[in-house]
């Protein structure tokens, strides 16, 4: 089980669509920020900041883009069913079944 919300961009948008192409577990919570993009370049300022752009996206392997502007989205579940520690413990592929 993995816990999303919407502070979460750029990693914070993959690692959850990673997580459900595995099928590794549900995803409770709330959609993420749909911001994963990459800056690869840096600007330095005067004061020492710098200054970025995106320039690369993600996509998946059927050419569609990867949480852009959508994020990803929690199953529809209530999350305190989750708290249960025996569905938990049949949906860890580690653990097994109880």
């Amino acid at each position: 089980m993995l816990l999303i919300n919407e502070w979460a961009g750029s990693g914070g948008d993959y690692f959850p669509w990673i997580f459900r192409q595995l099928d590794a577990g549900p995803l409770i919570g709330t959609r993420t920020w749909g911001g994963l993009v990459r800056s690869s370049s840096a600007f330095p300022l005067i004061d020492g900041g710098f200054v970025t752009a995106p320039e690369n996206r993600v996509f998946a392997a059927d050419g569609t883009w990867i949480a852009e502007n959508e994020g990803i989205a929690p199953i529809g579940f209530d999350p305190f069913l989750f708290f249960d520690p025996f569905y938990c413990a049949q949906r860890l592929p580690i653990i097994g079944t109880i």
